[in-house]
């Protein structure tokens, strides 16, 4: 974990000295009457159209808690001033923990969602969707939980710099 937490964080350092269009917040999620999460959100400027996300945290549903993290490759495309729509795809890597097991987990992602800027101050505010298809999965375990989830809401408020 200790690791893990520090490459994160010489990631986060690096993208900040290669390019100006970042944003670091919070992302917390709903998910829809089966559980919630709290997430470090990191978002990396490619373009003006295209960023990579990265979001690290920690995910409650029914019996068991992962921890994990998200990548997302997202596309922009404005509305109309600063408020834009965005669509991704990307993986997640996580473990499971319950009061018995440990397990692996590795999916697959999608994600949707609107945002948009202030302009008095450099904040960022999102509503995204985010299903989900895991890839490795450890059934045996958690026979409550589809391989095919339908995914969760979410609310984000970043920092930009």
């Amino acid at each position: 974990m200790k690791k893990a937490i520090v490459t994160i964080m010489a990631l986060v350092a690096f993208a900040v000295t290669v390019n100006a269009q970042n944003a670091l917040g919070a992302r917390i999620n709903v998910d829809g009457g089966y559980g919630y999460g709290a997430e470090l959100s990191f978002q990396h400027g490619l373009s003006d159209r295209n960023r990579l996300e990265l979001d690290f945290g920690w995910n409650n549903h029914k019996h068991y808690d992962q921890i994990g993290i998200t990548g997302v490759y997202q596309w922009q495309f404005n509305i109309v001033g600063n408020l834009s729509w965005f669509v991704g795809v990307g993986g997640n890597v996580g473990i499971w923990t319950s009061s018995s097991y440990n397990d692996f987990t590795l999916s697959v992602v999608g994600q949707v969602g609107i945002e948009y800027k202030l302009d008095a101050v450099p904040l960022q505010f999102a509503f995204d969707y985010r299903p989900m298809a895991y890839l490795i999965f450890p059934d045996d375990h958690y026979s409550d939980v589809d391989r095919l989830h339908l995914g969760a809401l979410a609310f984000s408020i970043r920092y930009c710099f």
